[in-house]
């Protein structure tokens, strides 16, 4: 179990993406040159993998963002039709 706390990020090597284990699908991704940016990772509708980028890191508000966002999925996945 991974949380992203300052010094996971800080520590974080290039081309890795490490996923905090207490907002599913938050995750933060470490580019080839070394840039840090703040990711969620969710299905489509069609189940579709999907990714989106929150912002850079040292912006540490991505986390709110993210949880409405996925707020929002959770909607969205449990009014589908099955």
């Amino acid at each position: 179990n991974i949380r992203l706390t300052k010094r996971v990020i800080d520590d974080a090597k290039p081309g890795e993406t490490i996923f905090d284990s207490a907002l599913t699908g938050f995750a933060l991704r470490v580019t080839p040159a070394g840039s840090k940016s703040f990711i969620i990772q969710y299905r489509t509708r069609s189940g579709q993998p999907r990714k989106m980028t929150l912002g850079a890191f040292p912006n540490d508000g991505a986390r709110n963002p993210s949880s409405r966002h996925f707020q929002r999925q959770r909607a969205y996945i449990e009014l589908r039709p099955q």
